[in-house]
């Protein structure tokens, strides 16, 4: 549900939003604020009128200072300008995914972009394998699998006694056990692997990373990388746990049934 605000309070403070933040490092007269930003008196004049028409500053002993009001309408602002940067740097990346995508705006505010492109298409993979480094647990959702992906897991698993909790497409653990059924086995036999099946489409991958860092991948219809978003923030973490646990509940656990093939339970 939308509205509109009269005075129009967002408008008039993202115009306005260098008096304000002079203002917010002290009091200041209409001829200090002409110095400090550096504009005509009769800019600095609009400006103090809209803003003090607007409740957001205030005339006290001579001097112009920003109100509550002023203070949290900028704060908001500011917020809300983080988070448009982050969805215009990730526009390329978010333009593969399906409307309906659940991807929520905190993966994007202060993210780290990596285009799998030339001169380097390996730069998201790369980040990923050095990410893992020394890591002591991985949560991740997939429906695609690249190359680099099966040996990365397994030697993390195996070999690095990470605890690795893995839920995949329907698809791809059908794949995996009839192409790499040895890794395979040997990850969800392992004491620190666990996969699981999810009987639905998935529209991205990530790797939760020790709980403190998400590298979310995209890709495009043909299951190409088309770039990661890397995060490292608590909200962004907070959100792929929340993702991560919705899919699990959702999911059957898969364990090795014999040498022909898995079988699936809900745990």
């Amino acid at each position: 549900m939308s509205g509109t605000i009269s005075p129009p309070l967002l408008e008039t403070v993202a115009r306005r939003a260098s008096l304000i933040e002079c203002l917010l490092e002290g009091p200041a007269d209409k001829r200090e604020l002409e110095s400090a930003l550096d504009v005509s008196r009769t800019t600095v004049d609009r400006a103090v009128r809209r803003l003090s028409n607007a409740e957001c500053i205030t005339h006290q002993d001579g001097r112009w200072e920003v109100t509550l009001l002023g203070r949290l309408a900028y704060e908001e602002y500011e917020r809300l300008t983080v988070r448009y940067e982050g969805l215009t740097t990730a526009q390329t990346l978010l333009s593969h995914l399906p409307p309906r995508t659940p991807v929520d705006g905190r993966l994007l505010v202060d993210a780290e972009l990596l285009l799998a492109e030339p001169p380097a298409p390996h730069m998201p993979t790369a980040r990923l394998e050095e990410l893992l480094n020394g890591s002591d647990q991985i949560q991740g959702v997939s429906s695609v699998v690249l190359p680099k992906y099966i040996p990365l897991f397994h030697d993390r698993t195996i070999e690095r006694d990470t605890k690795t909790d893995l839920v995949l497409e329907s698809e791809l653990v059908e794949y995996l056990w009839d192409d790499h059924a040895e890794k395979t086995r040997a990850v969800i036999e392992s004491d620190n692997g666990a996969a699981w099946c999810l009987d639905q489409k998935l529209p991205f991958g990530f790797v939760l990373i020790d709980e403190d860092t998400v590298w979310f991948a995209v890709y495009d219809e043909d299951g190409c990388l088309k770039g990661t978003i890397i995060n490292d923030s608590p909200a962004a973490v907070t959100w792929a746990t929340d993702m991560f646990h919705s899919y699990r509940q959702q999911a059957e656990q898969v364990s090795v049934r014999s040498q022909s093939g898995v079988t699936r339970s809900r745990r």
